[in-house]
């Protein structure tokens, strides 16, 4: 009784391969399903449009900043033009 237990404790190193086998097959599998459906150029799709979307934006952003400055600066310039009349 005692040998039946000390053989039992843990993992053979059979069992370890053939999970490690069953799950290199499961993980090409889902590989290559994704690749099939387009996945993978869908999502670079949308990092183009992403991308773009964030020069647009970044773009108006910068017209807006540029915009309030020039308020600011000639504001200011008639603000001194007062206080120094």
């Amino acid at each position: 009784m005692k040998k039946f237990k000390n053989n039992t404790k843990g993992i053979t190193l059979v069992i370890l391969v053939i999970t490690i086998i069953i799950l290199l097959i499961l993980a090409g599998i889902t590989i290559s399903s994704l690749t099939n459906t387009g996945l993978f150029e869908k999502a670079q799709e949308v990092k183009e449009k992403t991308q773009a979307a964030e020069e647009n934006q970044s773009k108006i952003l910068n017209e807006y900043e540029n915009e309030l400055n020039s308020i600011y600066i000639s504001s200011r310039n008639r603000f001194r033009e007062y206080i120094n009349s």
